[in-house]
């Protein structure tokens, strides 16, 4: 069962996701906006640190801020670090296996094996899920439509993109399916990704362009 460190530490995470390019938050404005105790979430927000998801910085303008992408980070690894193992008990566990006391035959246990498909379909689950996807579940996806906007000028959809972060850019790309290739998905570059996103809207703009057209001259 997820904990309410478990639970806090998502919604905290997704905050943090949600923040423009270098920006930060702190616990305070992060506690307010996802209604949890200022001091529990500093707590689950120090065992983050030590687990390597997100990184501080004191001082004026700092705070907290996540320590890699959005879509490099797996739900499961953030249940992990704050809830330890997902198996329901430890001899079904991968990450923490420890036979129980009183079991004689580990292979054919019963209640070993339902507690290893119980953990396998969880693992499933959060293990192929990246905190991006938390994101855009939260966001309706994205709220950038570029072939639409694409319409309206190419300018006007360069200037959008450009007030997006990388991962905001990978969501779009993601969502209207601009890499069948899966080769732009592993791109680091703004630059490159807002140039493969207008070159895609372009194209399907013009596309739907010449289908109106054509059902005009029928």
């Amino acid at each position: 069962m997820l904990t309410n460190k478990g639970k806090y530490g998502l919604k905290a995470m997704v905050h943090l996701a949600e923040l423009p390019p270098g920006a930060l938050a702190q616990v305070v404005e992060i506690a307010e906006a996802n209604s949890i105790s200022d001091k529990f979430l500093s707590h689950i927000l120090t065992e983050l640190r030590r687990a390597g998801l997100v990184y501080s910085k004191k001082g004026k303008g700092g705070g907290y801020g996540l320590a890699r992408p959005a879509h490099e980070i797996r739900v499961g690894a953030i249940v992990r670090a704050l809830d330890g193992p997902l198996a329901p008990i430890a001899c079904a566990s991968v990450t923490a296996f420890r036979p129980c006391d009183d079991c004689a035959d580990l292979q054919t246990c019963a209640v070993r094996l339902i507690m290893i498909e119980a953990r396998n379909a969880i693992a499933n689950v959060l293990d192929n899920r990246a905190l991006a996807e938390l994101r855009r579940n939260r966001a309706s996806l994205v709220q950038v439509d570029p072939i639409q906007l694409v319409q309206q000028g190419e300018d006007i959809l360069r200037s959008q993109l450009e007030r997006l972060n990388l991962d905001q850019l990978h969501d779009i790309i993601a969502a209207f399916a601009m890499d069948t290739e899966q080769h732009v998905m592993k791109w680091r570059s703004p630059e490159l990704m807002i140039e493969r996103i207008v070159e895609v809207s372009l194209s399907r703009a013009k596309n739907r362009g010449a289908l109106r057209n054509a059902d005009d001259g029928d």
